[in-house]
């Protein structure tokens, strides 16, 4: 008998036997571990993941619910407001956004396998961005609503900024204290940012402030450059000549070289379809950049008391744009062609901050000649008065000189209309003259009632 049979051994292809069966459960033990742990760190992985995406889900939401407590604000401020297109666009986004608003977010805990986890991920993430876009769409709209709601607010604080930045520029060296100018430069920054800036501003308030900042600065630079252009108007005998209609190529240039000949200052208000021309926009901007205040006399001389709201804001809203683009600045004066204004004219006038000029002495050089014209002015101008010639007109090219020549012969001194009144004209106001004019809460009243001319 062999020894390891007889001491119980087995034979080695049996040993073998056992310990590759011994191998084999080991490695599939140590292989099945291994897997528990493996997805036990995946799921702990698309977990995290997927609460990562819950979380950014919330900040999305939270985000925009701030978005539309604004659109709620808004929605409150335009109530009672005539709907439009627009409108009813910014109501239907608010509403899609208040239920997007309103949905839960779905949480991780209750996903039961690693696919659930991965799928789950997805969804929150795909709908953050939808969120994120639906906030980003309605902060848009906010902004294009507020601004629609403020129009009326925003666009008189453009043209306070336009003409607050001609103050300052046209006074340089030309005023008592410079401090002032420094003011209302800071103030036209401060109002160009409003204008400009990201913020949805829901009232009208900070716009109509701004405005009267700005208002008030000008009003202090306009007084200390009369201060220091050193007439008083209160004593001595001025007067303010204006031209109306133009420009003229024909004509204009004969007036202008007179005005620099004889070193006279003079206003023109021009109308908008002349300024838009390229040969008689070069000739506003050699006005303008030669000190003449150019201002507005509607778009093509149409009688503004005659017409409905958009006709008449065409009708100025374009002079002054016109104007802007070829001097750089928007017009602070209206003439009402004829001197024909009512409540309407006036309103849009406090619109554009600026204020109705009219006069109370006239050439009447649209029906006279040169000779007439001439008389007209020397008989009824008096200390105070605002002139009225166009420099359209044959007779007033012809005449100019000597009207200018003989006035001042007779003591009078040519004046800006801001030095004529002592300060810059007010938005709303109605000018004829120093001493005649009517306030935004005086009513309307026949131009006769200012003249002694007719």
């Amino acid at each position: 008998m062999p020894r390891h049979a007889r001491w119980g051994m087995p034979a080695p292809r049996h040993r073998i036997i056992v310990t590759a069966i011994a191998c084999t459960l080991a490695v599939l033990l140590a292989a099945g571990l291994a897997a528990h742990w493996t997805l036990a760190e995946r799921t702990a992985r698309l977990t995290a993941q997927c609460d990562d995406a819950a979380r950014g889900l919330s900040a999305q939401l939270t985000t925009l619910r701030n978005t539309l407590g604004t659109s709620d604000a808004i929605a409150d401020r335009a109530r009672g407001t005539a709907p439009d297109a627009d409108s009813q666009t910014f109501d239907a986004a608010v509403s899609a956004a208040h239920a997007d608003a309103a949905a839960d977010v779905p949480q991780c805990s209750d996903a039961r396998t690693a696919e659930d986890l991965t799928a789950r991920a997805d969804a929150l993430r795909s709908r953050s961005d939808d969120v994120r876009t639906r906030s980003d769409e309605l902060a848009t709209l906010n902004r294009e609503r507020a601004d629609a709601l403020n129009a009326g607010a925003r666009r008189t604080l453009s043209a306070a900024v336009s003409q607050g930045r001609w103050w300052f520029d046209s006074t340089a060296g030309k005023v008592t204290d410079d401090a002032l100018r420094s003011t209302l430069n800071a103030a036209v920054s401060d109002a160009r940012a409003l204008l400009d800036g990201s913020d949805v501003v829901v009232d009208d308030a900070p716009y109509r402030q701004a405005t009267a900042a700005l208002n008030t600065a000008m009003d202090a630079v306009a007084e200390s450059n009369v201060k220091a252009l050193g007439v008083d108007c209160a004593s001595a005998r001025c007067v303010a000549l204006t031209f109306d209609d133009g420009p003229s190529g024909a004509t204009t240039p004969t007036v202008i070289d007179v005005l620099e000949r004889t070193r006279t200052i003079a206003t023109f208000f021009t109308v908008g379809e002349h300024v838009s021309d390229p040969q008689e926009g070069a000739l506003t901007k050699r006005l303008a950049d030669a000190g003449y205040p150019i201002e507005n006399h509607s778009w093509n001389h149409a009688d503004l008391s005659r017409l409905g709201a958009a006709d008449l804001t065409h009708q100025l809203q374009d002079a002054s744009d016109a104007v802007e683009r070829v001097t750089g600045y928007m017009p602070g004066m209206i003439r009402p062609p004829y001197s024909n204004w009512n409540d309407a004219v006036r309103d849009e006038a406090v619109l554009m901050n600026a204020a109705l000029v009219n006069y109370d002495t006239a050439g009447v050089d649209w029906a006279r000649d040169a000779e007439h014209v001439h008389d007209n002015v020397i008989r009824w101008t008096h200390p105070g008065s605002i002139i009225l010639l166009h420099d359209i007109q044959p007779s007033t090219a012809q005449s100019i000189e000597r009207i200018i020549t003989d006035l001042k012969a007779r003591g009078f001194t040519f004046v800006t209309i801001p030095q004529l009144l002592g300060g810059r004209p007010q938005p709303g106001w109605v000018y004829y003259s120093r001493d005649h004019h009517l306030a935004p809460d005086q009513p309307w009243a026949a131009s006769g009632t200012f003249t002694d001319q007719w």
